[in-house]
């Protein structure tokens, strides 16, 4: 009789979990079932998201642990489009200038290949979109606590991405730091002394002409970039007679 009044106990919460779960698959049965069948194209990405999972994001990590959207390492050479299934999202597309806002907290200091995958948020970002960063400042015990980390980052850690663009292929766009900042341990903004961690945002920016064209001096191939204006000659091989035969027709 103890036992029995024991299991009826309404403190204890064993049927409540039990109903809770049973709504759970309830719901996510349901949700699959009207889920649109076409791929998902996202708009904001998360990378390295860790336990900070970010609903209405597509959320990136290399670790099954995390439970991430998709596992995708952007720090390794992609080619976009780029079609994966997701185990919670199912089936997702990410093309060329499609995202609007990327999140890197806390992952820049842990990327062996930084520039690569510079310059794949590059290429996903579309014109004015924005990634934003948290790294450990250099300066910082912060920077090197972690033995994972692989770099210390400081103010002139984004000028091949912002200024020396040209260094790393990129020709058409480039980032522009839009905002920077420094953050104390509490991650709240500081002077640069007291800084532990750097904030920094940046934004994609369609290059000048006179940018393209010191993009080109810089280059030590010789080649004429597809956004050339149209000129009566070009300068390659097969053009060299019509040029000759053009000017002797002024000389004449």
């Amino acid at each position: 009789m103890e036992r029995l009044v024991e299991r009826r106990n309404p403190a204890d919460p064993a049927e409540a979990y039990a109903d809770l779960l049973a709504f759970a698959v309830g719901f996510g049965r349901a949700h699959q079932e009207r889920r649109p069948q076409e791929a998902w194209r996202p708009a904001r990405l998360h990378l390295g998201s860790g336990k900070a999972y970010r609903p209405g994001w597509l959320n990136l990590d290399l670790l099954e642990r995390a439970e991430p959207d998709l596992r995708l390492d952007l720090a390794e050479a992609q080619r976009w489009p780029l079609h994966a299934e997701s185990p919670y999202a199912g089936p997702v597309e990410l093309h060329e200038g499609q995202l609007e806002h990327i999140v890197a907290n806390n992952v820049l200091e842990h990327v062996g290949d930084l520039p690569r995958l510079m310059t794949n948020c590059l290429a996903l970002l579309q014109t004015g979109g924005r990634l934003e960063i948290e790294v450990p400042y250099e300066h910082a015990a912060t920077a090197w606590q972690d033995p994972t980390h692989v770099r210390a980052m400081n103010e002139n850690s984004w000028l091949y991405y912002t200024d020396w663009f040209w260094y790393l292929g990129w020709f058409e766009h480039r980032f522009a730091v839009e905002q920077s900042g420094y953050l104390d341990l509490q991650l709240r903004e500081c002077a640069r002394e007291q800084a532990a961690f750097m904030r920094v945002t940046l934004q994609k920016v369609e290059t000048t002409l006179r940018e393209r064209m010191d993009a080109r001096t810089m280059d030590a191939r010789l080649h004429l970039p597809d956004d050339t204006p149209s000129a009566q000659w070009l300068y390659r091989q097969d053009a060299v007679p019509a040029m000759v035969s053009a000017a002797a027709e002024l000389t004449a």
